[in-house]
């Protein structure tokens, strides 16, 4: 155990000195046997995320509460982050109305959130509902209650604070929380509560979840009719001005909550707002918490507050009305007073006297970018001189198989024999009595520290390995993009029979005397079809911004002819494609083993693997073990880990005696790879170097000579790699990076290259072209959507543009020594963004980007920004990808509405690379009103989480923009004519169908199927539209029975037990699978006879079904149109069961 000497003598000092940020979390751990409450002001998020993770070890019993503050500077226009804001709220509810008066507790905040005021006490101590199992509640008043609270009602519920009712099943995304909540309802009486995946909407059964629940209000300023009317007295009393024209004043007025609201927030109360401390002191369960701040240098408070009045006074200037900041902030005579009441004790890392002090320092350990021998032998030398001086060494890893790797090691290099070495988790180093002078623990702390007679090694530095704060939870944006997608009325659509049209509208048509929902398609001369819900697999949406479209004519044979003709080219390409591929599934020559030290080459990696990053290392060097040629996609966003997975890739062929080539398409990436792949080839006999245009004539010979001669084993560099001259020994691995930038004839070149050798491609945003070929399995796919532990998503903002906030944010960036990329639409925008960004920081050093510039001038421009020189880039998208610069950490978007999605996706990517927090501002023109798409796009980057999306918004683009000639450079006139989906449903038919050596024309149909019910989803079932068609098309996609039970399970968790009309629309789908299968094109259930009707069968196929029906000819006839007749007898019988039963058997019969 580790003594820190801890008694009652602690309870007398204002402060504590001498204890570094490491040390810190030990303290608060062994300080809370003292006092069972702690009240922790820490410097920001990141230390108060890695100190509620220690603790929730370290004391598993205690309750770690956490107060966030707002991820927006003061008088920012924007508003902060729903989640945020939700646990700010749910905390100070707890505080206020639970009894903690046995728990042992730590509350934890920062500087940044105690500063904010709070709504008054009253809002938090009344304002929730309680929701529990078998309780009564009326649907209209919670309803009622759940508007009043904040929650926007919507028909499918993805967000934070929003909720939906479908008859008996109620969905609620309470504020704060990670997983949103079903409720069933029995008679009005809850049932069952579960969580569900706001994603995929399916419940989640192995998240237990409480029998009651609390609902907390959706924020803290509620717009009811009461509260708009304080603002209205209060804003006219203090503005005492002319409000007829006050857009702010006039939307919050009519109920619109504008961004920034925030900045009004006490006026939205008769009383004054309330703060943390005022909150928590009213619990009378606190009456002995302690509080204590850590403020390294002691004067957070003053800059805190130096702030608040900064951007006050920047706001006055531009005559904004603004509030003074004591109405929505503590002062600095407000704190002081909170200060000597509750009596605060000061944590800080000086050493001071007339205080309590530890005296743990922080200590610099030999240091390595990698683990090497000899760094080891400095490390193990400085150990065992430390034990030799009595000292305790705690050696902290978090990973447990290096941990004991090093144990492993250091057992054998310790002198002293008689020193006990062991091993234990973090809650045992601290409460264990076991003794020992070597211990091993599995944590990793923020850097190495002594304390007393405790050396603390933190292996991090030894290695140079960041700290990971505790995983959060990544939401993927593949559902929000279905959505965004989906089909909507007076959409493009191309039916496969025929041609292109515009979907009106989703009507009930009556068949057979019964409901049935059709989807109504318009054509040419205003002809009209009405396409069943369950063959809606025939049509293809046509997303292209095409607007004015040929719609073709129905009965036409112009799509026939256009379709066939398109058929006969796609037949060709498969061909290529196929013969292509086959010709690269030759055997290689050279069978290639795993190295013997790629264990000890894999070891230099310092960082965890995510998931997906093993998973495509194991698929990519299993492709290179088979001795096959491997030809693989690594699609992953930025900064994901691609790279390694080339580096172990490159590795394993250089280890074999084969060559490897790294193409990357900017001189800057080149440098970049090069800097990665020298530092991890180090200490391994493999010959490494860089040929760009920065290459000198002398080494670019040498370097030439060397790839011929064989005597060198990688080259990194860009296209200059594939020019004639340049000839390989021996080429074995080809490593291509961001090939969408490459020209058309470094494509060809590429193609030359890679027709008897291993490809690697790596990408972020695929071309569509390259993602194409892996969709049709010609070129293999490995997805990297899980970012590093330690990436934070990027702060998205979406505003007019706005001096204030800017420069803020360009002052925020470069006073952490960051730098901030200017993004404009247009080369001519540059000189007008220039003179806003010099107004606003005149004292940056400023470079520009444009494709106007020479390739060397560009190049120029963008090193000089990688090295440091300038810490603003203005550019226009011409570093949308191939440009890694960790330190650059804002990004500023000027006329974002006129940026596509991918492009803003992909510029948001150049920020966030580090473990820095990072701000992305897409601004656009003030009084701009924005075309629908242009809102609807800024509104999905703001609403995803950036970590992962980038291969789902590759997919998007390929509605958007079609796939391009596979083969060749140019945009395909074919996908134009008949969209995108439908000719890639054409191509992997085609290309399956040659796979199997048969030929096939294209067969994309569905069989017509009357059961005399109705079939439909009512709109009592589901009310929405859009969610009714989004669930047509997944009934449309369902080819197997498994499937069919998924979507049942499906659609009594979101929406109840389905109606005799769902389910007649499931047993028509379960029919039209089997017929699918058997080649039935018709069938018609009817009161007296069951009709079938075959399309073209084989000779055989034919023999088999009439010997069925000669031998049952009492009830079973052929018609003259060649329909299969079944007459049914008996008013009793199950016709729909025996349909089933007569389709197996004739299963069985054309069974081959």
């Amino acid at each position: 155990m580790i003594d820190l000497n801890i008694n009652q003598e602690l309870n007398k000092f204002a402060s504590f000195n001498g204890i570094d940020e490491a040390f810190l979390p030990i303290f608060i751990s062994k300080y809370l046997k003292l006092n069972n409450k702690l009240f922790l002001v820490l410097k920001d998020d990141k230390q108060l995320n890695e100190i509620e993770s220690l603790i929730s070890i370290s004391n598993p019993n205690c309750k770690v509460l956490s107060i966030p503050a707002w991820d927006i500077s003061p008088y920012d226009n924007s508003s902060p982050n729903k989640v945020l804001n939700g646990q700010r709220i749910s905390t100070l509810s707890s505080l206020v109305n639970d009894d903690f008066l046995d728990d042992e507790l730590v509350v934890l905040t920062t500087f940044n959130s105690i500063f904010i005021k709070t709504a008054p006490f009253d809002f938090y101590k009344n304002f929730f509902l309680d929701i529990f199992i078998s309780q009564t509640i009326s649907i209209s008043n919670l309803r009622d209650k759940l508007t009043e609270m904040g929650y926007t009602k919507v028909h499918t519920v993805r967000e934070n604070n929003e909720f939906t009712i479908r008859g008996d099943i109620i969905d609620i995304f309470n504020t704060g929380r990670e997983n949103p909540i079903r409720i069933y309802l029995n008679n009005d009486k809850i049932e069952k509560i579960s969580f569900f995946d706001a994603l995929t909407q399916r419940n989640k059964s192995k998240l237990k979840i409480d029998n009651k629940l609390i609902i907390f209000p959706a924020s803290e300023i509620l717009l009811s009719k009461d509260n708009i009317e304080v603002f209205k007295k209060k804003y006219s009393c203090i503005f005492d001005i002319d409000l007829r024209n006050d857009d702010q004043y006039t939307k919050i007025l009519s109920g619109h909550r504008i961004s920034g609201i925030e900045n009004y927030f006490s006026l939205f109360f008769d009383t004054a707002l309330s703060n943390i401390f005022d909150l928590i002191s009213k619990n009378k369960c606190f009456s002995d918490i302690k509080y204590l701040i850590f403020d390294k240098n002691i004067n957070h408070v003053l800059k805190k507050l130096e702030e608040i009045e900064l951007f006050y006074k920047r706001r006055s200037d531009e005559f904004l009305k603004v509030l003074q900041p004591d109405y929505n902030y503590l002062t600095l005579n407000e704190f002081k007073n909170y200060q000597k009441t509750l009596k605060f004790n000061f944590i800080n890392d000086l050493q001071l006297s007339n205080s309590y002090d530890h005296f743990s320092k922080k200590i610099i350990l030999p240091t390595s970018n990698s683990v090497n021998r000899s760094a080891l032998e400095h490390l193990s030398e400085f150990i065992n001189k430390q034990l030799n001086n009595r000292k305790t060494i705690i050696f902290c890893c978090e990973e447990k198989e290096k941990l004991f790797n090093y144990k492993k090691y250091f057992e054998g290099t310790i002198k002293d024999k008689k020193i006990k070495i062991i091993y234990l988790n973090y809650y045992d180093l601290l409460n264990s009595t076991e003794l020992s002078n070597f211990i091993f623990c599995n944590i990793n702390i923020t850097n190495s520290f002594e304390f007393n007679n405790y050396i603390f090694v933190n292996e991090s530095d030894y290695s140079h390995k960041n700290y990971k704060p505790k995983k959060s939870k990544i939401r993927k944006a593949e559902n929000f993009l279905k959505d965004l997608n989906s089909l909507k009325a007076n959409d493009f659509v191309a039916h496969v029979d025929h041609g292109v049209g515009i979907y009106r509208s989703l009507e009930i048509i009556n068949i057979s005397n019964n409901d049935h929902d059709c989807l109504k398609i318009e054509y040419s001369g205003g002809d009209k079809l009405f396409v069943p819900v369950e063959n809606i697999n025939l049509l293809s949406k046509i997303a292209d911004g095409i607007e004015n479209r040929i719609l073709d004519k129905l009965g036409s044979s112009n799509w026939l002819i256009k379709k066939n003709k398109i058929k006969n080219k796609i037949d060709d390409l498969a061909n290529k494609l196929i013969t292509t591929a086959a010709n690269r599934r030759v055997q290689n020559k050279v069978q290639i083993y795993e190295p013997k030290n790629y264990d000890e080459f894999v070891s230099n990696f310092s960082f965890d693997l995510t998931d997906d990053q093993e998973t495509a290392i194991e698929d990519t060097l299993n492709d290179i073990y088979s001795n096959k040629l491997m030809d693989r996609l690594i699609c992953g966003d930025v900064g994901f880990g691609k790279t390694e997975v080339a580096i172990r890739a490159s590795f394993v062929v250089a280890s074999s005696g084969k060559q490897v080539a790294i193409v990357a398409p900017t001189t800057i990436l080149v440098e970049q790879h090069f800097k990665t792949f020298e530092d991890r080839f180090k200490d391994f006999d493999i010959s490494i170097k860089s040929l760009s245009r920065m290459t000198k004539n002398n080494d670019r010979l040498k370097i030439k000579n060397d790839l011929n001669n064989g005597k060198l084993s990688i080259v990194i560099g860009t296209h200059a790699l594939l020019s004639k001259d340049i000839s390989f020994l021996n080429l074995g691995l080809i490593v291509i990076d961001e090939e969408q930038h490459f020209g058309v004839a470094q494509k060809e070149r590429l193609k030359e290259l890679q027709f008897d050798i291993h490809v690697l491609t790596l990408s972020a945003t695929p071309i569509p072209r390259t993602l194409q070929l892996s969709l049709t399995g010609l070129k293999d796919l490995s997805l990297i959507t899980t970012p590093p532990t330690n990436r934070l998503a990027v702060r998205t903002f979406v505003n007019e543009w706005d001096k204030v906030t800017l420069t803020d944010a360009l002052k925020r960036e470069i006073e952490r020594d960051g730098q901030i990329f200017v993004v404009c639409p247009r080369i001519k925008d540059i000189e007008i963004v220039l003179k806003l960004i010099k107004t606003m920081s005149p004292e940056s050093k400023i470079s520009i980007a444009h494709g106007r510039l020479t390739p060397t001038e560009l190049e120029d421009s963008i090193i000089s920004f990688y090295q440091k020189e300038s810490n603003i880039l203005i550019s226009t998208n011409i570093i949308e990808s191939g440009i890694d610069i960790p330190n650059a950490n804002t990004l500023i978007i000027y006329n974002a509405d006129l940026f596509g999605l991918s492009q803003l996706y992909q510029l948001r990517g150049r920020v966030g690379r580090s473990d820095k927090r990072a701000y992305a501002y897409l601004t656009t023109k003030k009084g701009k009103i924005l075309n629908n798409n242009a809102i609807e796009r800024l509104k999905v980057l703001k609403t995803l989480d950036n970590l992962g999306a980038g291969f789902s918004l590759a997919n998007y683009d390929l509605d958007i923009r079609g796939a391009g000639n596979l083969l060749g450079d140019e945009q395909s006139g074919q996908i134009r004519d008949i969209g995108y989906e439908l000719y890639q449903k054409m191509l992997m038919e085609t290309i399956n169908s040659l796979k199997k050596n048969r030929i096939t024309q294209y067969v994309n149909w569905s069989p017509t199927i009357t059961i005399g019910k109705a079939v439909l989803i009512p709109e009592d079932y589901v009310e929405d539209l859009s969610t009714r068609m989004s669930l047509y098309r997944k009934i449309g996609d369902l080819t197997s029975n498994d499937e069919i039970k998924n979507f049942i399970e499906e659609l009594n968790e979101r929406f109840g037990p389905p109606p005799n009309e769902v389910s007649n629309l499931i047993y028509t789908i379960s029919l039209k699978i089997i017929c699918l299968k058997l080649n039935i094109n018709f069938i018609d259930i009817g009161p007296k006879a069951l009709i079938i009707g075959f399309r073209k069968q084989g000779e055989k196929e034919i023999s088999k079904i009439l010997d069925w029906v000669n031998k049952n000819n009492n009830f079973i006839k052929l018609r003259n149109d060649e329909k299969i007749v079944i007459t049914l007898k008996g008013k009793s019988i199950n016709r729909f069961k025996l349909l089933k039963d007569y389709l197996k058997e004739i299963n069985y019969i054309l069974r081959p």
